[in-house]
């Protein structure tokens, strides 16, 4: 026996409700250790690894995707990783010697 149509639909949009709410992450109440009498304030947990790879995964499968603008978090992400790649490709081999040199310290050198 196989899914209908309308039945796969209804679970595709379950799994991404699920995830939209997941990725939301958890919120966590205001308490007050009851040992200790210290309150502790309401907090937000993030989404875990495995959410967020599930939904990349979703995104992925379904063929969603993203353009790169300069106006949207994917477009300075971008930007970021950029200039990581340039001051990394700026380190030189006399940078790495004067790090190892002012590591010496670390294990017990001059």
């Amino acid at each position: 026996m196989s899914a209908t149509e309308k039945k796969l639909g209804a679970l595709h949009e379950k799994v991404a409700e699920v995830l939209i709410d997941a990725l939301d992450g958890e919120e966590l109440p205001a308490y007050q250790d009851p040992e200790s009498g210290e309150v502790m304030e309401a907090k937000r947990i993030p989404p875990s690894a495995a959410i967020i790879a599930a939904a990349t995964k979703f995104l992925k499968d379904n063929e969603i995707t993203c353009v790169k603008d300069t106006g949207n978090a994917l477009g300075e992400l971008e930007a970021k990783m950029q200039e990581r790649r340039a001051r990394r490709a700026k380190a030189s081999v006399v940078d790495l010697d004067e790090a190892r040199r002012d590591a010496q310290f670390m294990i017990g050198g001059k």
